[in-house]
């Protein structure tokens, strides 16, 4: 958002739960529950927005809701709102071509226009949190509510009868997203640079629509927020015998055995010993051929051009705390590192990531790990 622009949206409040807080979570997840109302979109003034992005009588709409609200209403306006809002531009654009006011305007006379087109916005139902003021989803009639607490009481009750005994890790609740973690126990291996892993069970959930119930086995480095996830299995929030399919979609990623966790450790110790190659021998300088080539193969497997810039600049340089720092290790003659290492930043990455781009990573760092493709 740029610098002196009021925002027209609600940012999402980032909430973590950390291994010892299994309890807390569910007390945040029950508030959640508690506060939410869902209201059916009757009149095209529920809808529309004041210059300031609120409503008539005073509710905020979430980005997420936002743009939701604008893709029913016409394909491209979710960006051109966003543009004109300041919501996708860097600070360092002059304020001058932003104006949040007419990109309220537009979206107001688009929802006017467009209202009562086939499944347009009069078959809505808004997802609020009602004490917040908020309005956190804009989802279609056939939508199926899935609290957070009926998904945490769910996996907590399969995992506790479970043959393979596991604790919770931890969890992220942003907006209405949620993510939560289980590992199993006993160590599934380590390797020879000490580095240790065990295996867990990944769940996510979206109350307010977008993303449906996902699944997934999980591999987590110990005492770390690192891990990466096997292929999401979901179910979307609608359809019939929803409650059977999202009980069959939590039971089915319980089956994950260990058979090839020799094969797993083998396969990371030679991510260890291989490298990166991303010099140019002679120069000592970032082959641009070989990080182009890097950068496409993990934009392939899902991760975003930016993300997988980013991660990559980690592998080669490292962190830095200012620009200065991070000048003077381009400076310096750093040694090529391995491909071990994209792993690991692929999973440190997604730490920083929320939602939908954090699978998405983890995703990719498990393809990685498992030898789905190599780099």
């Amino acid at each position: 958002m740029v610098v002196g622009i009021k925002p027209i949206v609600v940012e999402p409040e980032l909430v973590r739960f950390g291994s010892h807080e299994q309890l807390e979570l569910y007390q945040a997840c029950c508030e959640l529950d508690d506060a939410t109302v869902i209201e059916p979109v009757n009149d095209i003034n529920d809808v529309l927005l004041r210059d300031d992005g609120t409503r008539k009588d005073g509710l905020r709409f979430s980005k997420h809701a936002l743009i939701q609200l604008c893709e029913r209403i016409s394909p491209g306006l979710s960006t051109l709102a966003q543009d004109l809002a300041g919501l996708k531009r860097r600070a360092d654009v002059y304020d001058e071509v932003i104006d949040p006011r007419l990109a309220c305007r537009v979206i107001n006379s688009c929802a006017k226009l467009r209202f009562r087109v086939k499944d347009g916005l009069y078959t809505r139902q808004l997802i609020i949190h009602a004490p917040a003021g908020v309005i956190d989803g804009v989802v279609g009639p056939k939508y199926k509510y899935l609290a957070h607490r009926t998904l945490y009481e769910t996996v907590d009750e399969m995992l506790v009868s479970s043959d393979t005994p596991s604790v919770f890790d931890s969890a992220v609740i942003c907006g209405r997203h949620m993510s939560m973690n289980w590992v199993v126990q006993k160590e599934l291996f380590s390797l020879s640079n000490g580095d240790k892993y065990q295996g867990g069970y990944y769940f996510s959930n979206s109350e307010g629509g977008g993303a449906g119930v996902h699944a997934a086995a999980s591999i987590s480095m110990v005492d770390t927020d690192m891990r990466c996830v096997s292929e999401l299995r979901s179910i979307s929030h609608a359809g019939k015998s929803f409650n059977k399919r999202l009980g069959e979609l939590l039971s089915g990623v319980l089956v994950c055995g260990e058979e090839q966790v020799e094969d797993l450790r083998e396969r990371c110790e030679q991510l260890l010993v291989t490298p990166l190659e991303v010099f140019d021998n002679d120069k000592h300088q970032v082959n641009r051929e070989r990080q182009k080539v890097i950068i496409n193969l993990l934009v392939s497997r899902g991760v975003d051009i930016f993300a997988a810039k980013a991660i990559l600049n980690l592998v080669i340089y490292g962190e830095a705390e200012t620009e200065q720092d991070f000048v003077l290790q381009r400076m310096m003659n750093i040694e090529d590192g391995c491909v071990y290492d994209v792993l690991v930043w692929l999973m440190r990455y997604a730490d920083t990531c929320q939602g939908v781009l954090r699978e998405k990573i983890e995703r990719a760092a498990f393809d990685l790990f498992t030898g789905n493709f190599d780099l």
